[in-house]
């Protein structure tokens, strides 16, 4: 049996491949794969470089700000005041628009990178946790990883891997 790419099949795209990569054999695959899963549980330093190689790519990005909610929270505070001198006749409605849109769209940009900030806190942890779990893992089935049948191989391929890309030069495997 073959994997092959179904841009491969010309009668799907209006006559013409998409996709130029030959068909893989699945045994070879297969043990390709499940050589490199053995290779990581073996192995699990691979998933800690990892790990320290994005810890180091996030922290190039932009610094936490520490101030961001209280910088969110006076924004807030400044619309609900532009909004309140509005209602008194304190300010003209061409005066009151202006401001206001500025306050929203600054609130809206301090806001999105709280998000930003937050996801990547959830993403360090994340990861911070999986290094832990994996190793547990890793510790536990160490030792049956050699002789494994079909059905645990391919539990353990599925909590471990999240696709297998092959293009014309060489297989990668990306883990979850």
């Amino acid at each position: 049996a073959y994997y092959r790419c179904v841009g491969s099949d010309a009668y799907r795209f209006g006559g013409e491949r998409i996709c130029h990569n030959k068909q893989v054999r699945t045994d070879l695959l297969e043990d390709a794969v499940w050589q490199d899963v053995r290779s990581l549980l073996e192995n699990p330093q691979r998933i800690e470089r990892e790990y320290q190689r994005r810890l180091k790519w996030s922290d190039r990005g932009s610094p936490i700000d520490e101030h961001l909610p209280s910088r969110i929270q006076k924004i807030k505070c400044g619309i609900t005041r532009l909004v309140d001198a509005y209602e008194e006749g304190l300010l003209e409605k061409s005066e009151f628009e202006p401001r206001l849109r500025r306050s929203r769209d600054r609130l809206s940009k301090l806001e999105a990178e709280a998000k930003k900030q937050a996801d990547n806190e959830s993403q360090r942890n994340e990861l911070r946790l999986v290094i832990g779990h994996l190793q547990e893992f890793a510790d536990r089935i160490k030792s049956g990883l050699h002789d494994a049948d079909w059905l645990t191989r391919r539990e353990i391929l599925r909590a471990l891997v999240k696709r297998v890309e092959v293009d014309e030069a060489q297989v990668r495997v990306i883990y979850r």
